[in-house]
């Protein structure tokens, strides 16, 4: 994956060791600012939960890196997704 897909590659390694780790990323399609995925854990949650949706952002949108975009702009709904 990690030649197919660089920031996939880096948001696996940010989540390894946590319980968050996965064992692979799907790009999902849709949106245009941020790259989003679904990921397999490594280990379900104690809900039972063995996939999570990850928003990740980037210093530029996601369908056109010469666009940059501050990634302050997807603070509050991180915030916001954890707390669910």
């Amino acid at each position: 994956m990690a030649a197919e897909d660089p920031i996939a590659a880096r948001v696996l390694e940010d989540l390894k060791g946590g319980p968050y780790a996965c064992i692979s990323l799907i790009r999902l399609s849709g949106g245009s600012a941020n790259f989003t995925y679904r990921g397999t854990l490594i280990s379900p949650l104690p809900d039972k939960t063995s996939t999570i949706i990850i928003k990740h952002a980037e210093p530029y949108i996601a369908i056109n890196a010469s666009w940059k975009l501050d990634v302050i702009r997807s603070v509050p709904p991180a915030v916001f997704s954890l707390s669910i």
